[in-house]
């Protein structure tokens, strides 16, 4: 158990370590790329536009050129990954579910009442797909993507006591690795893809498997590896992760901790995280900059808490974008959800009543938790504004009036209320 003790410790330690290193480096990186901002923005003359729409359209005019499927495809390479012996043993409570394999079952999704709501108001409702041009943004079947987004999702949403299997790790264990991981994250300059799916392949990892307290970390940071070669540019050398565990582990048992997480979600990678419905759902309304800043750091709050696996990855994007338009905008209750989010969406405001309260609840003791990284990162002025010290959070009244249900509560009692 001093073990244990120990080891919480010392990963506390480097957190704080890295969060001192985090603002020294924001400090002399902002007035490195003052002048390289300025130079891009004008960069971006006319010209270029043209060029660059022009390629755009050249897209369409290659579709006729595509080869025929018929043609003979290339010889295929086989590759084999020898594996080595007395590998696993560097971890052995890990050694039964090599051929165990991830069944999280399949949940009914009863999104359809949210749109019937708004059947009949459709003229209200912008296509928020016309007139766009960018071939990335798949405007001709965006909307059946989203659809199968939100079918998936529900083979990843957890009971929130996953943890009760577990003989050492516990929800402050995880806390901690988690306040740790989003350090990491920082430090690399990694995308929030990247941090959103680590957490989630980390809490299925968690259902399925029982873990010993000092190899929560490697897990943790085997979970990371593994989500920056899904969204990553530039993947982390193994090297350097283990540096950043302060040689708590080798580089093979790292390597065989990945093996082992990818096994046990049986290489389903694609899993809907929160930020992947973050900006479909924002272009339904015209919002901020600040509100999409937002959003973000709500949806890191929820990583610290366990409890917010029992909820769907749109439900918690649904709820950020309802709470920081409520917060940030100060807009009357039932303007802050308009009949577009209800559709774009597929949640009705009432629907969100949990998801909210508890994000209103994480905003509300941000200051004052110990756990301080998302805090800290949202509080870079360069790439999120500062918007963790944004000044509507010194009012507490509207944060309060949502935990209490009032920004969720349905119209009838909304009324009684007022």
């Amino acid at each position: 158990m001093i073990g244990n003790k120990h080891k919480l410790v010392s990963m506390r330690r480097l957190s704080e370590e890295m969060e001192r290193t985090i603002d020294i480096c924001s400090i002399k990186k902002g007035a490195r790329r003052r002048h390289s901002i300025n130079a891009c923005e004008s960069f971006e003359t006319d010209c270029v536009r043209k060029i660059y729409l022009e390629k755009r359209k050249s897209v369409f005019r290659d579709l006729e050129n595509i080869r025929d499927p018929t043609t003979p495809k290339s010889k295929t390479v086989n590759c084999r990954h020898p594996e080595e012996k007395g590998c696993l043993d560097l971890i052995p409570e890990c050694k039964s579910i090599l051929h165990k394999r991830c069944s999280l079952p399949f949940a009914d999704l009863s999104l359809s009442a949210a749109k019937s709501e708004v059947e009949t108001i459709t003229d209200q409702i912008i296509a928020i797909d016309e007139g766009l041009i960018d071939t990335e943004m798949c405007t001709e079947y965006a909307q059946e993507i989203m659809r199968y987004l939100q079918e998936m999702e529900q083979k990843w949403t957890l009971p929130t006591d996953y943890l009760d299997d577990q003989t050492e790790v516990s929800a402050t264990s995880r806390s901690i690795l988690i306040d740790w991981l989003i350090n990491v994250q920082v430090h690399l300059e990694f995308c929030e893809e990247t941090i959103m799916l680590t957490i989630k392949l980390l809490d299925v990892f968690l259902l399925q498997q029982d873990i010993q307290l000092d190899n929560l970390q490697l897990l943790g940071v085997a979970c990371f590896f593994v989500a920056s070669k899904f969204f990553e540019q530039n993947i982390p050398k193994v090297s350097q992760l283990i540096y950043l565990t302060d040689y708590s582990y080798s580089k093979r048992q790292l390597l065989v901790m990945e093996q082992l997480v990818l096994q046990l979600v049986n290489f389903e990678l694609g899993i809907p995280t929160p930020v992947v419905f973050l900006g479909r759902f924002l272009s339904a309304e015209s919002h901020k900059r600040e509100v999409s800043d937002m959003c973000k750091y709500l949806q890191n709050l929820a990583l610290l808490d366990h409890e917010f696996v029992e909820h769907r990855s749109s439900e918690i994007t649904s709820a950020c974008i309802l709470l920081s338009r409520y917060v940030l905008q100060r807009e009357n209750v039932n303007e802050a959800w308009t009949p577009a989010l209800i559709y774009y969406t597929g949640y009705k405001r009432s629907q969100l009543d949990k998801c909210v309260r508890r994000l209103a609840t994480k905003l509300l003791e941000a200051d004052i938790t110990q756990y301080q990284a998302p805090r800290r990162k949202f509080a870079l002025q360069r790439k999120y504004n500062s918007i963790s010290h944004h000044p509507a959070f010194g009012s507490t009244s509207l944060i309060r009036q949502a935990i209490k249900g009032f920004l969720t509560c349905p119209s009838d009692e909304l009324n009684c209320l007022c």
